[in-house]
């Protein structure tokens, strides 16, 4: 357990045992996930640009950056990377040991964090991939609907949740 855990928008600080501070620019936000882990978001003007993400010992285990096209981490003791995807969102399951990648064409790639591709996801007919997300710790693609997907209410953004092992999307409720 961490304490202590403190940023600004040039450096993060926290105690484990003793006092690591991580020096970086633009830091927005800081969050600790389940597992420990220290979420670090940064970006000019508050838009996500690169996130890194470091355990409690203060070693960065993964890193990507919008801007540079960069994906990087640290997975049996080797490091790994992907460039130049056209890539809008990265989110990393570290315990499912994944990578979901939402290109700029709207696909979604899914690697394992060895860096072997495990799947390839379309949009689902009739949506367009909005984002990313988890929920209850389940990936999820949130999808806008055509004209023929609407509500009574006019609400058209749905979730879909992704299988982990085929990459099938299966609808799940509305999004919010």
């Amino acid at each position: 357990m961490i304490t202590e855990l403190k940023w600004e928008s040039t450096k993060v600080s926290w105690i484990k045992n003793k006092k690591i501070e991580v020096t970086l620019s633009d830091v927005f936000l800081v969050t600790v996930d389940q597992e420990n882990l220290i979420h670090i978001k940064c970006g000019e003007n508050f838009k996500e640009e690169q996130e890194y993400i470091y355990d409690v010992n203060g070693n960065m285990i993964f890193y990507f950056n919008l801007l540079q096209k960069e994906i990087e981490w640290n997975y049996a003791e080797k490091k790994h990377r992907i460039n130049d995807l056209d890539f809008q969102q990265v989110i990393p399951f570290m315990s499912k040991n994944k990578i979901m990648i939402l290109l700029k064409s709207q696909k979604i790639l899914v690697y394992s964090l060895s860096n072997e591709k495990i799947f390839e996801v379309n949009s689902p007919y009739g949506y367009k991939i909005k984002y990313l997300s988890s929920i209850d710790n389940k990936m999820v693609a949130v999808c806008d609907g055509d004209d023929n997907h609407y509500d009574k209410f006019g609400r058209n953004r749905i979730n879909f949740y992704i299988n982990k092992i085929t990459g099938e999307l299966n609808q799940g409720n509305l999004s919010y």
